[in-house]
């Protein structure tokens, strides 16, 4: 029998507001998304170097020890090319412009439509390449597993057998045979244990 796996992508939610937290997140997880929650920009700053964990970050703008704003702009100084959408109450034309300018990719305020939300979270994660039908997608059948994304490139690979394979053992596959005990990532094939 073979299978599909694939990664969930995973949010980092920088959100004070406790009581929507809780809906926030489970919407969220209803959606496919796995969802890393910080309440403060202290906690949120503590992850800056594991940003790389991240496919997305979701920022309030008011928090109790700074602004959604400061975390944006160091995530950006990092040369980090996250999706960012601000998720906040203050609706007023300057703190859009500074969110945005500061390299936020989305803007939503409070009161806000949970399904409208997650839509922009699967466009901006298509748009670079980390939707989940796109990042650590992978088939496993038997001892033998196809990764269509290993090594984090996010192009896609066609694999395919072509017209003069047919008939032999293996399966011609981007330019390598996949035989029994083998594995494809992005087109490279390599032994897998038996």
């Amino acid at each position: 029998m073979c299978k599909v796996k694939e990664d969930m992508n995973k949010i980092l939610l920088l959100e004070d507001d406790v009581s929507l937290v809780d809906g926030l997140c489970y919407s969220l997880k209803k959606n496919g998304f796995e969802v890393e929650i910080v309440y403060t920009v202290k906690e949120a700053l503590r992850l800056l170097m594991e940003m790389n964990r991240f496919d997305l970050l979701i920022l309030d703008v008011t928090l109790p020890d700074g602004t959604g704003f400061e975390v944006c702009e160091k995530v950006r100084k990092q040369n980090v090319q996250i999706p960012i959408i601000f998720l906040t109450a203050s609706d007023e034309e300057v703190n859009v412009i500074r969110g945005l300018d500061s390299g936020g990719d989305d803007y939503i305020t409070k009161p806000f439509k949970l399904g409208e939300l997650c839509s922009r979270i699967r466009a901006l994660l298509r748009r670079v390449g980390a939707s989940n039908g796109e990042k650590g997608t992978s088939i496993e059948c038997g001892d033998i597993t196809i990764d269509f994304f290993e090594g984090g490139n996010g192009k896609r690979r066609a694999l395919q057998r072509s017209p003069d394979d047919r008939g032999r053992r293996g399966k011609n596959v981007a330019g390598g045979t996949l035989k029994r005990g083998t594995a494809v990532g992005a087109g490279h094939v390599r032994p897998t244990a038996l």
